[in-house]
This record gives structure tokens, C-alpha cells and sequence, in this order.
């Protein structure tokens, strides 16, 4: 169990010894690291790093020169992309990967092609099976809508949506799979501030609700700083050509550091008889205040 009380389990993808050449171009060398079932695992480093590369070894677009993928205790072969969704992973894409001209709904409904179990007669027909397919396969599509707070645009095309809404749209669209591994690839990248707070609850509440084990890759170290540590506690791999550290929750949050995040309630007071202003402005100096506290514990390991 996690100090937030998020329960931990097994390892459920290990990656051993990884390296994918490209030619004469190293993208990743030697780089080992595991997911746990449960956990939000961060795999963070700069431009180039190879993050989206390994996140592509994961999913079976890019197979490795060197090294073992294990999943779910079993060593996994070359398997196609399609064949790995079917394991149960799923994942978002840095650059939107949606179909502009179809509605939020239509969009999200793509996510469910790997529960759709009927013919193609039937499905022309459109009775029996794939009717009570279609039906179950809508209830909750809808209630991946309802959850992520975007009934408005249900009908929407996806085209003349704000960038933000489009980014929470693919991430409907991943959990439609019902995947048991969600692998987001810059899940807050080119969003502002408000849109990147939105999306960190989102992906709290999918690990808290469903259960989801997550793993997701950011570049810009403001933003594993800011909203990614609050989201993993501290689970970290952090990924370069020829470097890797794993930041584990146990060497990052010790006694010393919840003491220090603890004193941030005591030099931060709330306002006797403090108004909801008052306390919002208090909440902001803590916010901040914790924010600089986990960045220099951060840096202090993954730059030693």
C-alpha cells in the first residue's frame, strides 16, 4: 500500500534489458524497469530520451533488438499491435490520434472494436447479438462520458473541439477498451494550466475508481514536477539513451519528507473565522509551497 492508501500489487509488465536501434541510431540502451498492478508509474526524461519509443516496445509497435518484455508473469513474442490490445493494453498517442469528422461519442465507440464479438451479417442485419452488443457496448460509452464530464459535446465532431477537449476525448476513446494497462504518451502536453489540473484528476480518479494500472510519459520536467509526482507519489523511471534511475515511493517519501510536507499545514494556517476566498488564497501558498518542496526532492535523486 502507497502512502496515499492506493493498494499495490504484483508486477504486471516487466521490461528487461531493453535496447531499440534504429540502423545506426541507438533510441534505447539497456534500459530495465517494471509496472506494478495498481500504481501510476511516470517514465519521465528530456527530448529524445527514447520515452515514446519504449512506450511503442510496450504496445508491440517497435519489437527490440535486445532485451525480454514480460507481461502478466509471461514472456511476450513479437506480437502485433492489435494483438496486444486484446491482452488488455491500451493507450493515447502525443499527437492526437482522433477522426476529426466523427462525433465524441463515435470516436470513444472505436475503443469497444476489441469487445465486438458478432459477425458481419449480423452486424448488417443488426439484430440478435449484435443488437444487444451495440446496446451494452453504448451504456458504457456513455458512462465513460458521464465520468469524464463531456455529455455537452457528445455529438459533437471531434474537429471543432479546443485541444484540451480533444486530449480528453482519446483518453475516453483508451478507456472504452477497458484495459487492465493504460499507457498515456504526454497526456498533458500543449495544455494550459487549468486543462492540465483537469486531466491529473482524471487520471487519479481512473486508477482510484477502476482500478487501472497507468503508466504515462512527460518530457517537460515542470510537468512530472508539478502534476505527475502528486499523481505516482513518487514512482518514477527515468529514462535517457543510456541512463535510467527507478525512484521508488520508498526512497523518495520517507519519514523526513512527509515531516516537511506536514510543516507546510503549520506555516500555511488558514485565517481565524477565514472566508472561502481566504482560504482558497491559503490553499494556493500550501499548493505552491509543496509543489518546490517535491521538485527539489526530485531533482536531489534523479540529478545526484
Amino acid at each position: 500500500m502507497t502512502a496515499d492508501g492506493r493498494l499495490i500489487g504484483d508486477t504486471v509488465m516487466e521490461m528487461k534489458n531493453i535496447t531499440l536501434r534504429f540502423g545506426g541510431v541507438v533510441a534505447i540502451k539497456d534500459i530495465s524497469f517494471d509496472i506494478k498492478e495498481g500504481e501510476i508509474r511516470a517514465i519521465i526524461g528530456p527530448n529524445g530520451a527514447g520515452k515514446s519509443s519504449m512506450l511503442n516496445v510496450i504496445n508491440g509497435f517497435y519489437h527490440p533488438q535486445e532485451g525480454e518484455v514480460w507481461y502478466k508473469g509471461a514472456r511476450r513474442g513479437n506480437l502485433k499491435p492489435y494483438e496486444i490490445a486484446h491482452q488488455g493494453i491500451a493507450r493515447t498517442f502525443q499527437n492526437i490520434a482522433l477522426v476529426k469528422g466523427m462525433t465524441t461519442l463515435d470516436n470513444i465507440m472505436t475503443g469497444r472494436l476489441t469487445h465486438m464479438k458478432s459477425g458481419l451479417l449480423s452486424q448488417m442485419i443488426w439484430a440478435g447479438k449484435a443488437e444487444r452488443e451495440e446496446i451494452e457496448n453504448r451504456e458504457l460509452v456513455e458512462n465513460i462520458i458521464d465520468f469524464l464530464e463531456i455529455k455537452s459535446i457528445r455529438k459533437t465532431p471531434v474537429g471543432r473541439l479546443p485541444y484540451g477537449l480533444q486530449k480528453r476525448v482519446e483518453l475516453g476513446r483508451a478507456l472504452a477498451a477497458e484495459p487492465s494497462l493504460l499507457l498515456l504518451d504526454e497526456p498533458m502536453a500543449g495544455m494550459n494550466l487549468e486543462e492540465k489540473e483537469d486531466m491529473s484528476r482524471y487520471i487519479l480518479d481512473v486508477n482510484q475508481q477502476f482500478g487501472t494500472t497507468i503508466a504515462l510519459i512527460e518530457h517537460d520536467m515542470k510537468d512530472p514536477v508539478h502534476f505527475e509526482f502528486e499523481l505516482c507519489k513518487g514512482t518514477f523511471s527515468y529514462v535517457k539513451t543510456k541512463v535510467y534511475n527507478a525512484i521508488t515511493s520508498e526512497s523518495l517519501f520517507n519519514k523526513q519528507h512527509f515531516d516537511a510536507c506536514n510543516a507546510i499545514k503549520t506555516d500555511y494556517p488558514y485565517p481565524e473565522k477565514a472566508s472561502r476566498g481566504q482560504r482558497s488564497d491559503v490553499d494556493d501558498q500550501r499548493k505552491a509551497a509543496m509543489i518546490e518542496l517535491n521538485k527539489q526532492a526530485i531533482e536531489s535523486i534523479l540529478f545526484a
